[in-house]
């Protein structure tokens, strides 16, 4: 995966920057190592279907099933 672009989330992100596709994103979970708060935790990435630009948008979320 390319390095992702970062987005700052402060409005509504439905639209593609690079491409202008306005369909919505794909998410990708990438693993992320244990911290003293979440012990299984993975970063959000969301993913362009149209020319596959990523962009990091700071969500982690815990993989542990409760």
């Amino acid at each position: 995966m390319d390095k992702p672009m970062l987005h700052h989330l402060n409005v509504t992100f439905e639209t593609c920057v690079k491409c202008e596709y306005a369909g919505g994103f794909h998410i990708v979970l990438v693993q992320m190592p244990p911290t003293k708060e979440v012990r299984q935790p993975a970063g959000v990435v969301l993913k362009c279907p149209n020319c596959g630009q990523t962009y990091e948008v700071g969500w982690v979320i815990d993989l542990r099933l409760r």
